[in-house]
């Protein structure tokens, strides 16, 4: 991965994390059996070492009973709130 993004997957992953546990009170095995994946790869989207595509975040948000939209929104306040994080706009 490339190390200018590691902030971001951090964030992403605490994310996907939190939401799991505190919206949809599900554990890693839990999540994953409705994924039809393996509790390591979980873990590892978790812990941001790996990059998964929209359409899979998409399917994620379904199965923990969030929006896309509003954990879009929850990254985005997250991501905005880093002070390492430059944006350029």
């Amino acid at each position: 991965m490339i190390d200018k993004y590691k902030k971001y997957y951090y964030h992403f992953g605490d994310l996907i994390r939190n939401t799991r546990t505190q919206i949809a009170f599900l554990n890693q095995t839990q999540l994953a059996q409705m994924l039809g994946l393996k509790q390591s790869y979980i873990s590892k989207i978790e812990s941001g070492k790996v990059r998964i595509g929209i359409i899979e975040v998409w399917e994620m948000c379904m199965k923990m009973n969030i929006s896309f939209a509003e954990f879009a929104k929850m990254l985005e306040s997250r991501l905005s709130s880093d002070p390492t994080i430059k944006r350029n706009r």
